[in-house]
């Protein structure tokens, strides 16, 4: 769960550092997790 927690704080860090890239990062990011199998 504390790697969940760090990739949040990335998350936010990166939407405060670059904005609406961070929208497109995050967009990314999700649809990366929806392809990858559930691990479980």
């Amino acid at each position: 769960m504390s790697r969940t927690v760090i990739n949040v704080i990335r998350v936010l860090i990166v939407l405060g550092t670059f904005g609406s890239w961070g929208t497109l990062l995050i967009v990314y990011v999700i649809a990366s997790l929806l392809m990858t199998p559930s691990q479980g």
